[in-house]
């Protein structure tokens, strides 16, 4: 350009010089010009210096019209990226508060902390609401993994429930306790989105985080003014523009590493690999772009790594330029005219341009979703926008007849406004109908019509307001359910003093609200030799050191104690330790359980030996009580071996009673269940517990009871237990009631049994009765008020009626206690003769014993087969597969077969049983056992059996079991 300039300064010599030659020629003929340096000697220095100045001040003038132009339009360009960049702002801010609302809704806190799925309908109602409210995609809830566990997306196909999104920096920011944002591609929904997102906390422990997206195609529309603009990454990716064509293209040119980088991030799905400008841009920098001279603007952005772009199309500048050249040989000629000329067209151009930087300046104003006042400095309004009457219920007319001060309230902490930078602290716009319009209000000075003005931009924040205010009446809440709480949850200061303790804590420890308001120091609730270590531990919180929690002998008021578990987080502020917060948990009747327990398992310990010992000496008993049997059979006619066999059998019944104790002490097997006249067994029990003593009994009992599928000797256990406590607790003088009653219970019953027949039976005793505050405990093992008691009585009561299937409760008053007992009943009666037996056996039945105890086996074999019966023996399962496998081959299969249900290192009655029923499904079974875990021995037909016997059995016993399945065929 400036060789130009030059070259227009010889041509304007060069004329000015021929001029001056013409005029000299016509007044002077004898001039001659015979050589170069004779031209020169002909143009005066006048037409030197004006040429110079000409063009100078052509040089000037068109540099001074480039640059007004350029400053002109870059004003124009960045107060349109200015109000984009606020029109984006607002959003964002609004999603952001929001986000910080919803994670202190009480109901996202208790969801994720309890995991309680009666919250979660609730949960989704308000992550629903929040959607509709905020206008935006989704809203959804991470828990502390980043596993998306409800959103409001729950019922489309493209939920994010069960996503797992804790790669993206938006969660991993909640995690370190910080709000949380996120420009992205949504990986489920593909479209471009905002993530705001704020962490939900439980004492310093991080739960999880609230999530919204708004999905920002739509935002956009904010850059639909006439240069290209360009939302930016820190990374150079561009993820909105109004030049769609260069989406997810870099700005500028990005090495394949960092390509690869921002791809495997997932936050702009595939980059391109193609940049708009083949340079690193700097703000201000020139360039062309599709053919035009373009300047490069920015605008910076409230999220960091994030910038606006903007080129400010410089094309109307080189029309300026071609211009001034114009005017530039045109003062030449006629200096006054091109100035005119110039000046005229530079107006004309000014006007243009204003008048296009006002359309674009208008189309922006009327799409702020916001409120947008222009007020001249008097603060009277001059121009609003189409929002702002909507929101405010004020016609345009209306407006600009108002004074600002006139719609506004102040926050309280401001005294007034007079001056534009004090609006910053307006609070509430009031509407036409006096309703308040909660604001956050920016303001910057302007120039509007030629005159001085003040734009006030005023986001409505009435939602999040009212979502604070919500917020407070939650934290009133959440005091009042402390103070509910059955635990004891406190506060204390660096000094140690009480800060805090809800209301279940003051009763616990004795004290009064005015104890607290005259500060009690921590230390007074522990006791004397517990201080030093809780005193060393409440210095190690207050250097942000956990010691975990800590058990400690807990002093009351009036001097009680009591052993409390204590839970204890530093709370920090500004990086320091302020205050200690936690909660006590009452162990004392913990400690009393884990004693109890661990004297119940030292019972389980010998009750395994028990059994063991019972298993072993049933065998002994049957092997003693059948030889009995075969010496009598073999000697009947020796009278004195008789008798003397007949002691022998009183002490074998006697080892029977021994092993019952030990199988009762050690609790093993189920029920031996039979039907059972439950009216005639409490007559028999009653009698046989009161015998000898004072107590009278009244049996009140329905004359048609139902009978009854019971262990004969576990319900008599039952009412004896019953009987021996209520002696005890009446110093056995009283009145002992037993009431029996059938019963229909159905299904609108407050009972937890099954709708159907039941006996009712109720034991109740003219005693003191039973203490309330014991009630709850009294079925507890080793729970005894009796210094020479063991705690198992109503223990083990208890444990027999649940076992078959019923039900136990108790009412006391001070003028007895009064058991009641519920059984099921049976449709079945009771026969009244028994089966006739035939007379002589069956002969030639064959017989498969199996047991593994030996010497059973030879005494049962011999003694069978001399009342006519063919005997097989087995002492494994194996080998009474194997023998009813070849007796069923030959056509020769056994009658009856008799089964030890456990045989040590190999194959019991119950695989035994499966098998032979797969090779004879008719087979006839009875099994037998001298103690068990099993439900075999009381369900034995569930499993296949005909029959149970049960160790120690006698001879006659056997004989009748074989005998009745006989009879069934």
């Amino acid at each position: 350009m400036i060789f130009f300039f030059v070259f227009i300064l010889i041509i304007i010599i060069l004329l000015s010089g021929s001029l001056y030659k013409l005029l000299s020629t016509r007044r002077n003929f004898t001039l001659e010009i015979r050589s170069v340096s004779d031209f020169f000697k002909f143009i005066p220095i006048w037409s030197f210096i004006l040429s110079i100045l000409i063009v100078v001040g052509g040089w000037i003038l068109m540099v001074y019209s480039l640059n007004t132009q350029e400053r002109i339009i870059v004003e124009q360009n960045s107060a349109s990226l200015k109000a984009i960049e606020n029109a984006l702002s607002g959003e964002i801010l609004n999603i952001d508060h929001a986000s910080r609302a919803l994670s202190g809704s009480p109901r996202i806190h208790d969801f994720l902390l309890t995991r309680n799925q009666a919250y979660y309908d609730e949960v989704n109602a308000v992550l629903d609401r929040y959607k509709e409210a905020m206008e935006v995609s989704v809203c959804y809830l991470l828990d502390s993994s980043g596993t998306t566990v409800a959103t409001s997306n729950r019922n489309e196909a493209d939920s994010f429930l069960n996503k797992n999104y804790a790669f993206r920096e938006y969660f991993q920011n909640t995690q370190r306790g910080q709000a949380g944002y996120l420009f992205a591609l949504g990986i489920t929904s593909g479209q471009r989105g905002y993530y705001a997102s704020f962490p939900v906390f439980d004492g310093g422990i991080f739960l999880g985080a609230c999530v919204l997206k708004k999905e920002i195609d739509a935002l956009e529309r904010y850059f639909y003014i006439s240069s290209k603009v360009f939302f930016v990454h820190a990374s150079g990716v561009i993820f909105l523009s109004n030049a769609p064509e260069w989406i997810y293209h870099p700005l500028w040119p990005i090495d394949q590493q960092s390509v690869d980088k921002i791809n495997a991030s997932n936050l702009f799905g595939q980059v391109r690999s193609q940049p708009v400008l083949q340079t690193v841009p700097a703000p201000g920098d020139y360039f062309y772009y599709e053919g035009n001279l373009t300047r490069l603007n920015t605008q910076g952005f409230i999220k960091e790594d994030w910038e606006l772009y903007c080129f400010v199309d410089l094309a109307t500048l080189q029309a300026i330029y071609i211009m001034s050249l114009i005017n530039v040989l045109a003062l030449i000629f006629i200096f006054i005219v091109s100035g005119f000329l110039i000046s005229y067209f530079r107006y004309q151009f000014l006007l243009k341009s204003l008048h296009r930087s006002e359309e674009r300046f208008q189309q922006i104003f009327e799409q702020v979703l916001d409120i947008l006042i222009i007020m001249d400095e008097n603060m009277m309004i001059l121009e609003v926008n189409p929002n702002t009457r909507r929101l405010l219920k004020f016609s345009d007319e209306e407006l600009k007849m108002l004074n600002i001060m006139q719609l506004v309230k102040f926050k309280e902490n401001d005294n007034h406004a007079n001056t534009h930078h004090d609006l910053n602290n307006i609070e509430i716009f009031y509407t036409k109908d006096k309703q308040p319009l909660y604001v956050m209000v920016s303001t910057a000075p302007i120039k509007f019509k030629n005159q001085s003005a003040i734009l006030l931009y005023a986001h409505n924040v009435s939602e999040l307001k009212q979502a604070e205010l919500a917020l407070v009446e939650s934290e009133a809440l959440h005091r009042e359910m402390l103070d509910t709480l059955p635990q004891i949850i406190y506060e204390a200061d660096a000094e140690g003093n009480i800060l805090f303790t809800n209301k279940f804590g003051i009763k616990a420890f004795g004290y009064s609200d005015e104890d607290l308001e005259r500060k009690i120091h921590f230390m007074n609730f522990i006791s004397p030799e517990d201080v030093e270590r809780a005193t060393e531990n409440l210095a190690m919180l207050f250097r942000n050191e956990l010691p975990g929690p800590r058990e400690y002998r807990l002093v009351r008021k009036d001097g009680g104690q009591f052993i409390g578990l204590i839970h204890s987080n530093p709370i920090i502020k500004n990086n320091k330790v302020v205050c200690v917060r936690g909660f006590i948990i009452d162990i004392s009747e913990q400690k009393i359980r884990e004693v109890a327990k661990h004297r119940i398992n030292k019972l389980d310990s010998l009750g395994i030996l028990a059994g063991g010992l019972a298993h072993d000496f049933n065998n002994i008993l049957t092997i003693l009580q059948n030889g009995l049997a075969l010496v009598k059979i073999n000697d009947p006619d020796n009278q004195e071996n008789i008798s003397l066999l007949g002691d022998l059998e009183i002490a074998i019944d006697r080892g029977k009673d021994i092993t019952h104790q030990l199988l009762t002490f050690s609790k093993g097997g189920a029920p031996l269940k039979q039907l059972t006249n439950i009216k005639q067994l409490i007559s028999e029990t009653s009698a046989f517990v009161l015998s000898g003593s004072p107590v009278k009994v009244t049996l009140n009992i329905e004359e048609n009871l139902w009978i009854a599928n019971v262990d004969r000797g576990q319900i008599s256990q039952v009412i004896q237990n019953l009987m021996i406590n209520a002696l005890q607790a009446m110093d056995n003088k009283g009145d002992i009631f037993i009431n029996g009653l059938n019963i229909q219970l159905d299904s609108l019953s407050s009972l937890p049994l099954p709708p159907g027949k039941y006996l009712r039976l109720q034991i109740r005793d003219t005693g003191k009765g039973i203490d309330e505050k014991i009630q709850p405990y009294i079925f507890d093992p080793f729970f005894t008020t009796r210094s020479n008691g063991n705690g198992l009585g109503l223990s083990t009561v208890h444990s027999i009626v649940m076992r078959h299937k019923g039900y136990i409760t108790l009412d006391s008053s001070p003028h007895g206690a009064c058991f009641t007992i519920y059984l099921p009943a049976e449709d079945s009666s009771l026969e009244t003769e028994s089966k006739k037996s035939r007379d002589g056996y069956c002969e030639s039945m064959r017989l498969l014993i199996m047991d593994d105890e030996l010497t059973i086996l030879h005494i049962l074999k011999r003694i069978l087969e001399q009342r006519g019966f063919v005997v097989y023996t087995a002492e494994s399962g194996e080998k009474a597969i194997e023998l009813y496998k070849k007796a069923k081959e030959n056509n020769n299969s056994f009658d009856v077969i008799i089964m030890d249900l456990t045989i040590p290192g190999g194959l019991g009655g119950e695989e035994v049983i499966k098998i032979i029923k797969q090779i004879d499904p008719k087979v006839k079974a009875i099994v037998s056992s001298g103690y068990s875990h099993s439900k075999i021995m009381s369900d034995y037909r569930q499993y296949g059996f005909d029959d149970v016997i049960a160790k120690p059995y006698s001879f006659d016993q056997l004989m009748q079991k074989i005998l009745l399945l006989c009879e069934e065929d």
